[in-house]
Order: structure tokens, then sequence, then C-alpha cells
């Protein structure tokens, strides 16, 4: 049989004639019957090893770590907006959750009303300011996102925004820039 020739089988038995091509392609000169080789167990043991290698990186990579418990000054913080929170207009409260639970990661997409009223949480936590958030307050930094809070009231310090207030909306002290 030459390379070019076919063999034909005659047979109904699959596996005989399977047989017979097999050994006619091996009498061939040149021709190799290539059957996969099964991995060793030192290719799996490396395999193993690498793949160790790898998960035990990823477990220490920081991006997939458990974020830390919040310190005790966290949850004070958390404890006191929510009670500021409690405490102001509903309808400003409705307007910073709203706004947290849209852009809850990325504090520079948040609503000027929002950062501003968190910060007198902050305040309040930090430096013992007064916890409030009166409504004049609110519509100012409605009505101005980038108002700020350069302004402090002479007697109780709390923070305002520069320009707005000649009385301090919280205690009724006078305003200093």
């Amino acid at each position: 049989m030459n390379a070019g020739s076919t063999t034909m089988c005659a047979s109904d038995d699959l596996s005989s004639c399977t047989f017979r091509v097999r050994n006619q392609l091996r009498s061939l000169p040149g021709t190799y019957v290539v059957a996969p080789a099964a991995p060793s167990e030192l290719q799996r043991g490396n395999v193993q090893r690498s793949l160790l290698k790898r998960v035990e990186r990823l477990e220490r990579d920081p991006r997939w770590q458990p974020p830390p418990p919040p310190s005790a000054v966290d949850q004070l913080f958390r404890k006191k907006a929510q009670q500021l929170m409690r405490e102001v207009d509903e309808r400003y409260t409705r307007l910073v959750v709203a706004d947290l639970q849209r852009n809850s990661r990325d504090p520079e997409h948040w609503s000027g009303l929002t950062v501003e009223f968190l910060m007198r949480a902050a305040d309040h936590v930090r430096e013992g300011l007064p916890l409030a958030f009166p409504a004049s307050l609110a519509e100012a930094y409605l009505g101005n996102p980038h108002a700020g809070h350069a302004a402090a009231c002479e007697k109780c310090r709390y923070k305002l925004p520069m320009g707005y207030f000649e009385l301090c909306p919280v205690c009724g002290g006078h305003v200093i820039s």
C-alpha cells in the first residue's frame, strides 16, 4: 500500500477495520501515529504548586481583603449622622439619603448639601461643635452647592458659608469670616 491509497473495509466490524488501517499506516515509511501523552506526576505537581502560589498571591492582594472593622470614631460619626438625619427636615434628609445611595462611593459626585451635611456631623465628632443643620443652612447649600464653610459663629464656632448669615442660625451668635 502506498501513501495515497485508500483501504476499503468490507467488514461490518469497525474495530477490525480500524485495526487494519492503523497497521497499514505503521508500515509506511516515515509515518508515525502519535497519541497524546498523559501528564506525568511531576507535571501535575508543578501545575498544582503554581496554582497554589497564584491563589496565595491573590489572597494577599489588598483588593480582595475584607474591609477593616469600623473604628470607634467611625461608629460615633455614623451614629451622629443618623441622629442628625432624624432631627432635620425630612425633605433634606431624603435628598441626602438619595445622593448617598446614588453616589455612595464617590464624594466628588455628592451634592453640596450632602457634603456639608456630613461635614457638620464630622465637626461635631472631631471638634465638639453643635450637631445641627438648620433649614436656612440647607437652603443656602441647595441654592449654591459650592458655598463652602469659610465663616463661623463667634460664639459656638459652628461653620457656615461666607456671606449668607450675619447671625448664627444655631445659637444666634455673630458670624465672622
